[in-house]
Formats: C-alpha cells, sequence, structure tokens
C-alpha cells in the first residue's frame, strides 16, 4: 500500500519519542513536512535533528495540548511556516499504573485532559484550516490509559 504524503504537510502530537516519533519519521521519509509536537523540549529538538540529518523538513513546538490558546498558536504558527496544515496525528497520551482503587481524581483529570481533551482540542485547531483547504486527514491513535 502506497501513502502519498510528499510535500503535505504532518503534525504529530507527543512526537518526542515512541510511537510518535515513529510516524513522525516514517512521514518525513516519504516526503512530508513535518512539525513535532512534545512537551519537552530537548526531546523535540533531538528529533528534529535527526529528521534533517536525514534529509526532511520539520519544526519542533513545545506546547501543552490541554491548553486551547497554545494549541491554536501551534496551528496557526505550522499555516504560517508551510502555508498548511494536511495531516494531525493526535498520538500524545499518558497513563497512571496505580491500579483503579489507588488512583485519585486528580490523576484521573490529568489523564482525561491529554487523552480526551488535548485530542479535541487539536481537532478543532486543525479543522478549520482543513476545511478551508477543502483537504486534511485526522489520526486518532488511543490505548488503554487509566
Amino acid at each position: 500500500m502506497s501513502v502519498k504524503v510528499k510535500d503535505r504537510v504532518a503534525l504529530i502530537t507527543g512526537s518526542g519519542s515512541g510511537i510518535g516519533e515513529g510516524v513522525a519519521k516514517r512521514l518525513s521519509q516519504n516526503g512530508a513536512k513535518i512539525v513535532i509536537n512534545d512537551v519537552v523540549q530537548d526531546k523535540i529538538d533531538r528529533v528534529v535533528e535527526e529528521i534533517k540529518v536525514a534529509g526532511g523538513e520539520a519544526i519542533g513546538m513545545n506546547i501543552d495540548i490541554t491548553k486551547k490558546d497554545q494549541v491554536d498558536e501551534m496551528f496557526k504558527k505550522t499555516v504560517e511556516t508551510f502555508g498548511r496544515i494536511d495531516i494531525l496525528v493526535n498520538n500524545a497520551g499518558v497513563s497512571r499504573d496505580k491500579g483503579i482503587l489507588k488512583l485519585t481524581e486528580a490523576d484521573w483529570d490529568f489523564v482525561l485532559d491529554i487523552n480526551l481533551k488535548g485530542q479535541f482540542f487539536c481537532c478543532q485547531g486543525a479543522i478549520g484550516y482543513m476545511r478551508e483547504q477543502k483537504f486534511g486527514r485526522i489520526v486518532n491513535i488511543s490505548s488503554r490509559a487509566w
């Protein structure tokens, strides 16, 4: 199966490591321009540099996806930099592996804020641009997280 992403702009949340990093690098290898998002600047810098060294084009943004104003700014800067946003991969996610009986309300709120509210804000941030350009793809990744 061939996915045509050459010259498409892809923003991947939680892409400073793990699955998100892998998705970002694969999209870059196939010609996409990449926006790396994470909350750890060292991870962002490392992945952006590795993509560039491999011949790709990438920028990094250290923003908290649970903050709508930061998410809106991330999409604005993406479009200012690359002229468009074609692909959003909502990959950021957290868990609190304490077991349900030890999980506090604050733990639960933290998980929901990132895993649900963050994806919601990112979808809202992307879809306006995607509708305007009459093209866009959103991929939401999830796992067991509580």
